[in-house]
């Protein structure tokens, strides 16, 4: 006959079963580097990491677009500069055409490199990024912004006044196109005007400079007050660029602050302490150990041997 009852089976039996449990749930969290393996686990942290979770996902969000809002600054910077080249050579030409010593085959290099300039500054107003979006069009990104009518000669604004706006933050955007109106055009004249926009000017600069008499004609102080004022609109807006760029910076960084804090504290929450846990894992063991010991032991006790 054996010592052990139906009763003391059963109690040796959950005792090893929940011991085999806690090795088991300990062996996993240790496998996968975490304490709460599910919900259940621990329902109030829980709720705190998918809060956590939630932050970092809008931060992460906030830092695509910041990315992509650097792009947009980055790439207008280097426009903004290839129109200021342009537009100091322009004016350099309109100066040297202002020379009065100037035969009239003089005129012709200047009329020739000022209309290469002219393309050039249009092609710039018209830039198109990789997704073939225009920059200079406002809200309008798919319209190009500077078109000609061959008809009367005349350029236009085909795009709006709207910026795009970039959200960098629950509270903060960032404005990341400029208009090709405040740029290259004059609002203030109503249309139809024969010479409202940078490209009008330099179109009847070259014209002029041309003309079989380009010293009675040529208005240099006309082309030129139009070549200063873009000038000084594309200064304007590569400024407002530069300074944006310093706003999407600070953003950044605190963003970047914020992230780091935030996911150190989902890692407080979440994280297993792995010596903790090596040293319940080891105590686990041997208790289950000795259970499997004890319990092999009494089972193996008679009225015979126990006697």
């Amino acid at each position: 006959m054996r010592v052990s009852t139906i009763n003391f089976n059963n109690i040796m039996l959950r005792a090893m079963q929940d011991s085999m449990a806690k090795l088991a749930i300990t062996n996993e969290q240790m496998a996968a580097g975490k304490r709460i393996l599910q919900p259940s686990d621990d329902s109030v942290d829980t709720v705190k990491i998918l809060q956590i979770n939630n932050e970092i996902t809008a931060i992460e969000q906030y830092e695509d677009n910041i990315d992509s809002a650097r792009r947009m600054l980055e790439q207008q910077d280097v426009l903004y500069s290839s129109m200021t080249d342009q537009l100091r050579r322009a004016r350099d030409i309109i100066l040297q055409a202002s020379n009065e010593v100037l035969s009239v085959e003089d005129y012709k290099p200047l009329a020739e490199e000022l209309e290469t300039i002219s393309e050039s500054l249009l092609s710039l107003a018209n830039y198109q990024q990789s997704d073939e979006q225009y920059l200079f069009s406002g809200t309008l990104s798919t319209q190009m912004p500077v078109t000609f009518d061959a008809t009367t000669g005349d350029y236009s604004y085909s795009g709006n006044n709207n910026l795009r706006q970039v959200n960098i933050s629950g509270s903060a955007q960032v404005p990341v196109n400029e208009s090709g109106e405040n740029l290259f055009f004059d609002s203030a004249i109503t249309p139809p005007a024969t010479m409202d926009s940078i490209f009008d000017a330099l179109s009847v600069a070259v014209a002029e400079l041309r003309a079989s008499d380009p010293k009675t004609v040529f208005n240099s102080t006309e082309a030129m007050k139009w070549v200063d004022a873009t000038l000084e609109r594309v200064g304007i807006a590569q400024t407002k660029a530069g300074s944006n760029q310093t706003v999407l910076d600070r953003v950044g960084d605190s963003h970047a602050d914020i992230k780091l804090m935030l996911e150190s504290l989902r890692s407080s929450l979440e994280d297993v302490d792995m010596a903790k846990a090596a040293t319940d894992l080891a105590h686990q063991q041997t208790v289950l150990s000795a259970s499997q010991q004890v319990y092999a032991n009494i089972k193996q006790l008679s009225l015979f041997n126990y006697f």
